[in-house]
């Protein structure tokens, strides 16, 4: 979703919000996804959840993209899909017990992270 919503704005189109902006999720950052997996390789066998740490609305993740951007973008609203579930948040806590894995990237610096790549032929 972040990288879509980004390339949308470089390219002058809305971002596209399916269903309530209201709606949570639970974001990671490439370089923290790259390191829980590194962590679970060496880690005892098993099934762990690799996430940001925190659940953030859709409607905060584009307050975040306001004062990242800079600039002023259209918002278009889609009904939802009636798939999409209200909120994520994944439990990290098993990966966090078994090694010393935590993301790193906060969403605020992800998001300028991203979007520094984005805009970086402008």
């Amino acid at each position: 979703m972040i990288a879509a919503w980004t390339k949308a704005l470089v390219l002058g189109h809305p971002l596209v919000v399916i269903g309530s902006d209201q709606a949570r999720r639970d974001f990671v950052f490439s370089t923290d996804a790259a390191a829980a997996v590194e962590a679970a390789l060496t880690a005892p066998a098993g099934v762990y959840n690799v996430g940001g740490g925190e659940s953030v609305s859709l409607a905060d993740l584009i307050g975040h993209l306001l004062e990242v951007t800079d600039r002023d973008f259209e918002v278009e609203a889609r009904p939802s899909r009636g798939v999409d579930l209200p909120a994520t948040h994944l439990d990290t806590g098993l990966l966090r017990s078994v090694s010393k894995w935590e993301p790193q990237v906060g969403i605020a610096e992800g998001l300028a992270a991203v979007w520094s790549w984005e805009t970086r032929d402008l």
